[in-house]
Formats: structure tokens, C-alpha cells, sequence
């Protein structure tokens, strides 16, 4: 069964961080607190990790291009043959 939660007296502030990371998660501002919610209350479901990291990772680095690890890992491997 699915609950519903009313949050009230939520600082300026807070709710403009709050929509920035939704807008950098392309989420809702309802979906982003969903997420803060259950990552802190479920921190070891296996099925929100993946997106867990990588919308942390968007939050940290904002619209910096990202490569792939393995990318830059053929790079250095070719460029010591």
C-alpha cells in the first residue's frame, strides 16, 4: 500500500536545493524527495543503488561530460603499447 506524506515548513533554501537536484536528476521535486527518502531510509537496496551513485555523481559534477572508465582505460593501455 502505497502512503502519502505532507512536508510543511520546509526552509526556502531547502526547497531550492531540493529543485535544483530534481532538475539535475530530471525528476520531479516529489520523485527527488521519494529518492532522498528511501536512500536514507533504505541505504542497501540493491535495485536504487546504481541510480543512487549516479545521481549523486550528476549532483557533484552538474553538466561536466563524464567518460566511461573503460574508455580511459583502453586510452592508457593503447597509449603504452
Amino acid at each position: 500500500m502505497v502512503k502519502a506524506l505532507a512536508l510543511r515548513g520546509i526552509e526556502d533554501e531547502v526547497h531550492e536545493a531540493l529543485r535544483r537536484r530534481a532538475a539535475q536528476s530530471g525528476r520531479s521535486i516529489e520523485a527527488e524527495a521519494r529518492a532522498i527518502i528511501a536512500e536514507a531510509c533504505l541505504p542497501m537496496r540493491p535495485i536504487d543503488w546504481a541510480t543512487g551513485l549516479r545521481s549523486r555523481a550528476k549532483a557533484r559534477t552538474g553538466d561536466i561530460p563524464q567518460t566511461d572508465s573503460a574508455d580511459l582505460v583502453r586510452e592508457a593501455r593503447d597509449g603504452r603499447c
